[in-house]
């Protein structure tokens, strides 16, 4: 891609937006063990408020390109752990991110822009392609 775009100046580099999704894990870290504390004969112990643990990743969909992150979609998944589909994609991820990046550009819109991301079945169903043609 950089000795396609790249070019001399680099210029094309920034008409590159990249995206990609990613299951990130989380944790409480403060457990009862993790917080406990010295405390005096005269005091009474602090309370640990026990919170469930339901669900212990989240997906994020991460959109960037040479300035930084453009767009981030951010799902937490039901307890089937059901993945995202097509209609998700469009609605809730590629809608935000071409608002944003229409702002962002100001007059120039979305002209010239590349759309970067793997061949995940969201990303070449007949949804997403439709609407990524019809914007251009």
């Amino acid at each position: 891609m950089v000795s396609r775009y790249g070019g001399e100046d680099g210029k094309r580099l920034k008409e590159i937006v990249t995206g990609d999704e990613m299951w990130a894990f989380y944790y409480d870290p403060l457990t009862k063990r993790q917080s406990m504390q010295w405390i005096n004969k005269e005091e009474s112990r602090p309370t640990k408020v026990r919170r469930g643990r339901s669900t212990k990743k989240m997906m994020y969909i991460i959109f960037f390109n040479y300035s930084g992150i453009g767009s981030c979609s951010r799902l937490i998944p039901i307890q089937e752990r059901r993945t995202i589909n097509s209609t998700f994609y469009v609605k809730n991820c590629l809608k935000k991110l071409l608002a944003k990046l229409r702002k962002k550009r100001g007059k120039i819109g979305l002209r010239d822009l590349k759309l970067h991301h793997d061949n995940a079945s969201i990303h070449k169903s007949d949804l997403s392609t439709a609407f990524l043609a019809e914007k251009n």
